[in-house]
């Protein structure tokens, strides 16, 4: 008896034909990079990536490790970028990165080969069902046909969908899943097609929504709060708007600019408890909720009118926007210029006044304390990291210091970190991505989040990447010593450190020298900053251990200080 898989000849012509339309295509709309893990069913995919000169290709062991490393250098560059797998199991461990790009609206593409249609559900090796395989976690899912001779002339259609569907306002993960028979190698015929131009589409406000915002803000005592990264260009336009019109500017660290109105205290002061002279008329949101949760919940209770400024999918878990203004942030700011009346110098000068003495008293207070003390590495981090350098902190207990303690990134610094899921997974490998698309990085993370990502070490020195890492070692989840289970009596010490700390005993420095990286302990602030101000050509590991009892004292210590700094210049 003939088997129907031996009468269903692939045409390895048509398949290479299609692989190579597809990325001539892609190529041509704006893509760069692409990274792959090795595979055999994905072969007509990698080689066509490979043989593109425009792209850079990036092989990488792990596809969970290229995922999140394709999430960096698209966060970073603003460009779609790619990944390729094989099919099976292979393809499901991108989906921890596909979520973060759609929650963070990263323009992400998911290209993954499959078994042909004939093999899925007949126990046919390295095959699973994945159509859909990432549910609604994308914009767009594409089921290519087994390519023949007639859909590869279609590829480059395919490409611009999918492209379009990535970048288009608000960006985010999108996949192709493209069945090949077998012989998977052939010679690509003809010329790649011509593909039609494209030309993203920034939502705006209509003419009645821009009146209405700006009589709302003109003259009144307003504040500005910019959440989490969002398009390129978004935290300069916040910056500039905020500049031009006087109104003090909370944002997000990953947006935040060196501006004339910026508070980066602005966690410190919420925490502190806003006094009542602080207390604005209204407050233009922008995008996403800050890190500072002290700064949304405030926001949440405070009764000041907020008008809310953002595109796409929703994102107001707060529920107390008074006005929604469903447009583009930065092109909003754009429009705005010179319609908002500025507001009463005197309010601008009382604010940057509260920040200033809220920050020294944080400041102060750390430099008194023994180091390594997390405040004070996060800090030091910050001021110290070379020009035009990125810092990608975890989403942890990392980027909320970044954000309390690490004041206003100077000398071109950007401060990137996976706050859409707000998942500690990936950072590592994130932060090579980021640090392909510039001329040095930095990563700060714990040790849980460290050893999660411990594989992203092996792409980092294959690369050869200019990255130091920064790992706060405090043997184990510092950040549930901050949470009601750490004083819960119901919760004895000993459970909450099996069941919530989880301490592993684990030396990060001599991982990292197993792997072949450079690696060292850090004792002290001037070792810190000396090795962030002047790093090495190629990748470096600096472990700082920490205690995580002792952590939270710091951090009660330092808002005690800047609590009463605050009673006093408003007493």
């Amino acid at each position: 008896m003939v088997g129907l898989t031996s009468l269903l000849v692939n045409s390895p012509d048509a398949a290479s034909t299609f692989a190579r339309n597809l990325f001539a295509a892609l190529a041509e709309l704006g893509v760069r990079r692409v990274f792959v893990s090795p595979g055999s069913r994905s072969a007509p995919l990698a080689l066509a990536a490979d043989a593109d000169p425009r792209l850079a290709v990036t092989m990488v062991l792990d596809e969970r490790s290229a995922g999140f490393a394709a999430l960096g250098a698209a966060k970073l560059s603003g460009d779609t970028t790619c990944v390729v797998s094989t099919s099976g199991t292979a393809a499901a461990h991108y989906h921890p990165a596909v979520v973060e790009a759609l929650q963070a609206r990263v323009p992400l593409l998911v290209i993954t080969a499959d078994r042909p249609p004939e093999l899925v559900g007949t126990g046919a090796p390295q095959t699973i069902d994945q159509i859909q395989m990432f549910g609604d976690h994308v914009k767009l899912f594409v089921a290519a046909a087994v390519p023949d001779e007639h859909t590869a002339v279609t590829a480059a259609d395919v490409a611009v969908r999918l492209f379009a569907a990535a970048i288009d306002q608000p960006p985010g993960s999108v996949h192709l899943n493209v069945p090949f028979r077998e012989p998977l190698i052939g010679t690509p015929r003809g010329e790649a097609p011509a593909i039609p131009r494209h030309y993203p589409a920034v939502p705006r406000l209509q003419p009645e929504g821009l009146t209405d915002l700006a009589r709302s803000l003109s003259g009144a005592r307003a504040i500005v709060v910019a959440g989490g990264r969002q398009r390129q260009g978004f935290g300069a336009a916040a910056a500039l708007f905020a500049a031009s019109t006087g109104i003090p500017l909370i944002a997000d660290p990953q947006c935040r600019y060196p501006t004339a109105t910026t508070v980066a205290g602005g966690d410190l002061l919420a925490s502190a408890g806003i006094p009542e002279v602080l207390e604005p008329d209204v407050v233009l949101r922008l995008g996403a909720i800050p890190t500072s949760k002290a700064l949304w919940q405030w926001l949440s209770t405070s009764g000041v009118e907020q008008l809310w400024v953002d595109d796409g999918s929703w994102r107001d878990p707060l529920g107390t926007a008074d006005a929604v203004y469903r447009a583009d942030p930065a092109a909003t700011l754009a429009e705005l210029a010179g319609s908002v009346e500025t507001v009463p110098a005197a309010w601008t000068r009382l604010w940057l006044d509260a920040d200033r003495v809220v920050r020294e008293a944080a400041h102060s207070t750390i430099a008194a304390e023994a180091f390594p003390n997390e405040p004070g590495i996060a800090a030091a981090v910050v001021e110290y990291a070379v020009d035009g350098s990125v810092i990608y902190a975890g989403s942890s207990m990392p980027i909320r210091d970044v954000d309390t303690f690490g004041g206003i990134p100077q000398r071109g610094t950007q401060v990137l970190a996976n706050r859409g899921a707000n998942g500690i997974d990936g950072t590592l490998s994130a932060a090579a991505g980021a640090a392909m698309e510039t001329s040095r990085a930095y990563a700060i993370v714990g040790d849980i989040a460290a050893l999660h990502d411990i594989g992203a070490l092996g792409l980092i020195i294959n690369e050869g990447l200019a990255m130091s890492i920064v790992v706060v070692n405090n043997d184990g989840g510092g950040i549930f010593n901050f949470l009601p289970a750490a004083t819960d009596p119901s919760v004895e010490a000993d459970v909450f450190e099996r069941v919530f700390a989880t301490p592993h005993g684990l030396a990060l420095d001599a991982i990292a020298v197993s792997f072949g990286m450079p690696a060292r302990a850090i004792r002290s602030r001037d070792e810190l900053m000396t090795a962030i101000a002047n790093p090495p050509h190629g990748p470096e590991l600096l472990e700082l251990r920490t205690d995580r009892s002792e952590n939270v004292a710091v951090h009660e210590r330092i808002r005690a200080a800047v609590a009463a700094a605050l009673d006093a210049w408003n007493g």
